[in-house]
């Protein structure tokens, strides 16, 4: 992220350190230097944008890893109710027990599912936010 914002700041400089024309808001800027600066950026963004592209990937990731957590929570859950309605002849307490542990098991899983979302989400919306910042100060400048 340095890396295109001080590249904009180069390009930025170039543009406001340019000849002004007499009675206009016209700038003569150096052609090779601007160009440089703008081949600059279209190396730097895709680097940006598969940095963005991983993030997002890995956020499936884990989300995936609490789903299948979750199943195994639920499983176990499951499992657990079942072997109490083996052991008891209280079919009704060991059902009981059993929606309340997989309810326990359920809300768990949300809790660390909704927990990963937003922090995933969190730096998502500051990476765009920021690739953003940087996009309006470049066609400002343009």
């Amino acid at each position: 992220m340095d890396s295109i914002q001080k590249t904009i700041s180069y390009l930025e400089e170039a543009i406001l350190n340019g000849k002004r024309g007499l009675f206009t808001n016209k700038v003569l800027v150096d052609q090779k230097l601007i160009l440089e600066l703008i081949d600059d950026l279209k190396t730097i963004l895709p680097q940006e944008i598969t940095q963005a592209k991983k993030i997002v990937s890995e956020k499936q990731k884990v989300l995936e890893d609490a789903r299948k957590e979750a199943n195994k929570i639920l499983e176990r859950a499951k499992s657990e109710a079942s072997r109490m309605v083996d052991e008891s002849n209280i079919t009704q307490s060991a059902k009981e027990q059993a929606k309340e542990i997989i309810k326990a098991g359920e809300n768990e899983a949300k809790v660390y599912t909704m927990n990963v979302i937003s922090q995933l989400q969190s730096v998502i919306e500051r990476l765009l936010d920021n690739l953003n910042k940087e996009k309006n100060k470049l066609e400002k400048t343009l």
